[in-house]
């Protein structure tokens, strides 16, 4: 708990210096031409606005990826996954039985993906712990790359700007909410990280490729958690903005494929649950 302490302490400081040097800059940025702030930085000729900016996303990913490594894994959440990933015959066998175990939800790839790891970390001989924390980890690390990737980074005053963008992402009080998450891997941060990986594929040419690649994520978030419904909303708004690689025939695809999902849910009989239909304490009674 003191190390979370600390480290939640230094990323505040840290922001707090980011901060005042942005509010320092855009109150004195019209005494000094931008040429002549780039010609007073004592900055390597062969760094630019990018690097400084994928240098900044790495010192804090691994920041927050060594603090996700260490959360345990979640015994209420995934133990049931674990055990019956480990008990079936094959990832097959596995996808068709999930499918039907539950009344309410449709999540037959978080078993396969618990069986995924599991094999993975038998076959490396390592502990399980280490194979799915350090799954988690890599995705906290992926994230923060990706949200850098797509962004305009020019010149240094995106830099500063994306700083801020930086700090406020990962300061979210639902940031940390998401990255507590694992059943027994993380769902949410997956679901996130697919949408961030859409937004940087419609940023660029139109490749078939890369329509076959975002409905391939939407399909893989949709039958790991209902969340995955954010990826269709992210694929028709990247082609409702006309960015380059988003065209209407993707929107159409990812459209058809959550009629199918949809279908399906039909097909097995799920019920959304309704309010109430989960217990909850209130008082002395439950």
């Amino acid at each position: 708990l003191l190390e979370h302490v600390i480290v939640v302490k230094g990323l505040a400081i840290v922001g707090n210096q980011t901060l005042r040097g942005l509010a320092f800059a855009l109150l004195n940025c019209h005494r000094f031409p931008e040429p002549t702030i780039l010609h007073r930085m004592p900055l390597p000729r062969r760094l630019t606005p990018r690097a400084a900016a994928f240098c900044l996303a790495v010192a804090l990913a691994l920041g927050v990826a060594d603090s996700v490594y260490r959360i345990p894994i979640q015994v209420s959440d995934s133990l049931e996954a674990i055990v019956e990933a480990r008990q079936a015959s094959s990832a097959t066998a596995l996808l068709a039985d999930a499918s039907g175990w539950s009344g309410t939800t449709l999540r037959p790839l978080r078993y396969v993906q618990a069986r995924w790891l599991l094999d993975a970390a038998d076959a490396v001989s390592l502990s399980y712990n280490t194979v799915f924390r350090g799954l988690h980890a890599s995705l906290a690390v992926a994230l923060l790359l990706v949200f850098t990737l797509i962004l305009p980074l020019r010149r240094w005053t995106d830099v500063g700007a994306f700083a801020m963008a930086l700090t406020v992402l990962v300061g979210l009080h639902t940031f940390a909410a998401m990255f507590r998450e694992a059943f027994p891997v993380n769902h949410y941060l997956e679901t996130t990280l697919a949408c961030l990986i859409v937004v940087a594929l419609a940023q660029a040419q139109p490749r078939w490729w890369r329509d076959v690649l975002m409905l391939g994520l939407m399909v893989l978030c949709l039958l790991v958690i209902e969340s995955g419904v954010l990826v269709w909303v992210v694929i028709v708004t990247a082609v409702t903005l006309r960015l380059h690689g988003a065209r209407w025939p993707l929107a159409v695809a990812a459209t058809v494929l959550l009629g199918c999902y949809f279908g399906a849910r039909h097909y097995f009989e799920l019920v959304t649950p309704g309010i109430g239909a989960h217990g909850s304490g209130y008082g002395a009674e439950f």
